[in-house]
């Protein structure tokens, strides 16, 4: 059984714990976010340790080099305003029309065993 727990960061920063077991030894994954924290914990209770792993490495390197909404949104929106800016600073080049595609088709699919996640959940 998965325990997830906050941890106070030196900055001040809570961060959330996933602890659990892998045969005897201890494990834990950090995540920035308690959504994210809960859902590893609660798929590490219904796969098993070994298979969340699994799922959690295959999800980091199919997203490696690809921006998360949150470093997206950094770069192209105005947060005075929430007006998307930066279309001259290469907009379609970092993938917007793929994003929308993507997360729409996220945000409508229906569960599919706990194991999707947020791409903002994780950190």
């Amino acid at each position: 059984m998965a325990s997830v727990l906050p941890r106070r960061m030196a900055d001040g920063r809570v961060s959330w714990r996933v602890q659990f077991r892998v045969g005897p030894a201890m494990r834990s994954k950090s995540f920035e976010h308690e959504a994210g924290a809960r859902q590893f914990g609660q798929l590490i209770d219904r796969v098993g340790a070994t298979a969340a792993l699994a799922v959690w490495e295959a999800r980091q390197s199919a997203s490696a080099g690809t921006p998360t909404l949150r470093e997206w949104l950094d770069v192209y929106l105005e947060r005075s305003s929430g007006r998307l800016t930066g279309a001259d600073h290469g907009l379609f080049s970092y993938g917007f029309a793929d994003a929308v595609g993507t997360v729409a088709a996220w945000m409508t699919s229906g569960p599919s065993c706990g194991a999707r996640q947020s791409p903002l959940s994780h950190r």
